[in-house]
């Protein structure tokens, strides 16, 4: 698969889930990765919608696959950074959408935000 208007969205979609999930989650003292998190999550999101936004009067170019490359190493480092998994041990994120529907936890959400992005670029 590869990027199109239509997967973009879809991930668009899932992303801002993921960011309305934490969002909704209030950070305890102490626990910075959840802010670094949520902020991070926001940045990417913010870029993602931008190329949403644009691609339904163009098709995807290779700035636009860089992006959601960065993305995914974005994602990946998230889901390695032991602050970020230390802080969300413990936290219900209740997501139930598309692809995250289930994951109640920060790293099985992370885990298949990434799987959906790496098919995505697979292409």
């Amino acid at each position: 698969m590869s990027l199109t208007n239509e997967n973009v969205e879809a991930f668009a979609a899932l992303m801002q889930a993921m960011r309305d999930a934490m969002a909704g989650y209030d950070v305890p003292e102490g626990r910075s990765g959840i802010a670094c998190a949520k902020g991070t999550i926001t940045a990417r999101l913010n870029n993602i919608n931008v190329i949403s936004a644009v691609l339904a009067e163009r098709e995807p170019n290779a700035k636009d696959t860089y992006e959601f490359t960065q993305t995914l190493n974005t994602l990946k480092w998230l889901a390695g950074d032991g602050y970020v998994t230390r802080d969300f041990a413990g936290v219900d994120l209740n997501l139930q959408t598309g692809a995250l529907a289930g994951a109640d936890s920060f790293a099985v959400a992370i885990e298949r935000l990434m799987a959906e992005l790496g098919t995505m670029l697979e292409a």
